[in-house]
């Protein structure tokens, strides 16, 4: 079968969830025997931060169309002329990928990828749709109508977590399939004498380290031998800063460190005995359930989409309300060993629904699905 994986850009040398579960995706359905072209616009030189199997094709568009052209074409409209025409010049491009490479199923990455790839072609094969986030985040107001006469001419629509599923139906009233990310089940036992924290996400006001380093420093002068390791691409160094002067000011900047990305993961969370995952919205939070899956209890807003339904309070960890209550529950998860280990063992059970065989088992099942 040919299949054809189109992520439209953040492909190239991004460290995120979403960039990740793209990869393994594509890996899977090339080691399954079939072939893959996996098609990207990033334009920026490289590889995928994450390793792709060498059968995968990786065709990347990289000619830019160029912001003073695509300006032009959105102040002046039709006016501008077809050589301003942005969404013709990407359907060009990709017209050409799509009839030299004749997919069986095509799978977007985004309902922006879908319609970069729909505009302009007369007969295409079944398209599927990830949403690597909650639907309300696709959904906004300038993007809704868009949004949902793009998804009108897709085959099915996969997103990450079972309430999603509720809330696209609001926008869609085609198959949606429920399959979470491929998450690696790390079968050594957890750290819990380790004293440190890892949070593994971006850097980024949305992904609330800032929150993190406020509610450590009410603690941190009675743990002073312990420590937060923040790993994670740097995409708001003033975001960072800021993080780094609440700090200092409380006394814990030697306790909270800034780490920049890792390739290796698995060394990361292998010194450390709590997650924390401060993040305001998610659609999966795979560093997140790389954590649990490593076995350590963690700690994430209950109202952060995501983050909820891979944390189940008080069993493989906490659910927490606000930064004092963030504070508090980080407290109670320092101060007891025993905890931390009970919790973290929960924590990788529940992570097993994500195992490779699971989720690909899923996706499988979902492609037979669409193209019978």
């Amino acid at each position: 079968m040919n299949i054809l994986i189109y992520k439209r850009n953040c492909l190239i040398g991004t460290s995120g969830g979403a960039e990740k579960a793209v990869c393994a995706l594509a890996s899977h359905f090339a080691a399954a025997g079939n072939k893959v072209l996996l098609l990207t616009r990033d334009v920026r030189d490289g590889a995928p931060f994450y390793q792709l199997d060498p059968r995968v094709d990786l065709v990347q568009h990289d000619s830019p169309f160029g912001k003073l052209r695509h300006l032009c074409g959105k102040v002046f409209g039709e006016l501008a002329g077809a050589y301003f025409d942005r969404d013709a010049f990407i359907a060009r491009e990709n017209r050409a990928v799509i009839n030299a490479f004749k997919p069986d199923i095509v799978i977007a990455a985004s309902p922006v990828c879908a319609k970069e790839i729909l505009r302009g072609q007369n007969s295409l094969p079944p398209v599927i749709v990830m949403l690597h986030s909650c639907p309300e985040y696709f959904f906004k107001k300038k993007k809704k109508k868009e949004c949902v006469e793009t998804l009108k001419k897709v085959a099915a629509v996969q997103v990450l977590q079972p309430s999603f599923a509720g809330k696209l139906r609001s926008y869609y009233d085609g198959k949606i399939a429920v399959i979470g990310n491929c998450v690696a089940l790390n079968d050594a036992p957890a750290n819990t004498a380790a004293k440190r924290i890892v949070c593994l996400a971006r850097v980024e006001p949305d992904k609330g380290q800032y929150e993190l380093t406020a509610a450590f420093c009410k603690i941190a002068k009675d743990f002073p031998d312990w420590i937060v390791d923040l790993y994670g691409d740097i995409t708001g160094p003033a975001y960072k800063n800021a993080c780094v002067d609440l700090a200092q000011r409380n006394g814990a900047v030697g306790q909270i460190l800034f780490h920049g990305v890792t390739a290796d993961v698995t060394a990361a969370l292998a010194t450390a005995s709590i997650c924390a995952f401060p993040s305001k919205m998610e659609g999966f939070g795979m560093g997140l359930a790389e954590a649990m899956a490593a076995g350590l209890p963690a700690v994430g807003f209950q109202s952060a989409s995501g983050v909820n339904e891979l944390i189940d309070d008080g069993k493989n960890g906490y659910l927490v309300s606000d930064v004092d209550d963030f504070s508090e529950k980080l407290k109670i998860l320092m101060s007891d060993k025993n905890l931390r280990r009970t919790m973290g063992e929960s924590a990788k059970k529940s992570m097993r629904r994500f195992a490779p065989e699971n989720i690909w088992r899923q996706w499988d099942n979902l492609v037979k699905e669409v193209m019978s």
